[in-house]
């Protein structure tokens, strides 16, 4: 008999959760699970840290069904508490990066991700952490890269995917000629340059697209990737720097990418990161690492690790 926690957001994404948990809970209980349900609502104090620390050796098995930040909330907690428990990844937000590159761009049916409780595998895929905060996916920091936090759960209720869209057109006039200084020290060298934008990633979407920047990369290869774009002359050398990463192309002189376990960036003034959509302060000076197979997640038989 299983033991699991499970996390239901029920703001994240278009508020779906409140919908599908009963379901939910029923397929888990099929597969042998005992399963205790706690709702996620930072607003009356409901949080995935709370729920992680206080049920702390109760539970084999955590169930997070919210989005990107529900998942940081989840894996930052089960670090810091020093626990290794299974984690079984059911989407319900707005842009579902992080399980589109865990489930191999093809999220599967609700039934399909219940039954890896009992016939899934075990796949232990890499983290970053960005000074003392981990993230799954990305760490990111430039133009538009505060939309992400900053668009209202409202509008994201409303219109999901939609409203982060909106965001960035919002977003384009004052951004468009952001630039901030960028000292990167990372295991091949050091880069200095003046950026538009800047990720850390592990992962083959970001903000709904899918640029991916290096063949045959594993998300359990122990290395991150780093996109550095610089920033364009106008809207359409943005336009066509984006749709070139979109296809995968990074032969543009905007563009750099490099692999690295740990890297340190140096700003002339504090800039802000978002951390897998969730706002990671503003920094003048940042260290980041990568954490191999430090969290192992369940994932249906014939499940990939692979970023391309």
């Amino acid at each position: 008999m299983r033991r699991v926690l499970m996390l239901a957001n029920v703001v994240s994404g278009t508020a779906s959760a409140g919908h599908h948990a009963f379901k939910i809970v029923e397929l888990l209980s099929r597969q042998d699970c005992i399963v205790t349900l706690y709702p996620i609502d930072p607003r009356h104090d409901l949080t995935a840290e709370k729920a992680i620390s206080e049920t702390k050796g109760l539970f084999d098995t955590v169930v997070c069904y919210g989005g990107d930040g529900t998942m940081n909330h989840v894996v930052n907690t089960l670090i810091n508490e020093k626990l290794q428990v299974p984690i079984c990844y059911i989407p319900g937000g707005s842009t579902n990066d992080f399980a589109k590159s865990i489930y191999n761009g093809t999220v599967p049916s609700l039934e399909k991700i219940c039954r890896t409780l009992t016939d899934g595998k075990l796949f232990y895929y890499d983290i970053g952490s960005l000074n003392d905060t981990y993230f799954n996916y990305v760490a990111a920091f430039g133009a538009f890269t505060h939309v992400s936090y900053s668009t209202s759960q409202n509008v994201k209720n409303a219109i999901g995917y939609g409203a982060y869209i909106l965001g960035v057109l919002a977003a384009i006039p004052e951004s468009i000629g952001y630039r901030t200084h960028v000292r990167l020290e990372y295991d091949d060298g050091v880069l200095e340059n003046d950026c538009f934008i800047g990720a850390v990633s592990n992962t083959t979407a970001v903000g709904g697209m899918k640029p991916v920047v290096l063949n045959n990369a594993e998300l359990n290869d122990g290395l991150f990737e780093i996109l550095l774009i610089k920033t364009p002359a106008d809207i359409a050398e943005l336009n066509d720097t984006l749709t070139q990463l979109t296809r995968g192309n990074t032969d543009n002189n905007l563009v750099t990418v490099v692999q690295t376990k740990k890297a340190r960036f140096t700003f002339d003034s504090e800039v802000s990161w978002t951390l897998d959509g969730e706002d990671g302060g503003s920094w003048s000076e940042v260290e980041f690492s990568v954490h191999p197979g430090a969290i192992p997640i369940l994932l249906p038989d014939g499940g990939s690790g692979k970023k391309a």
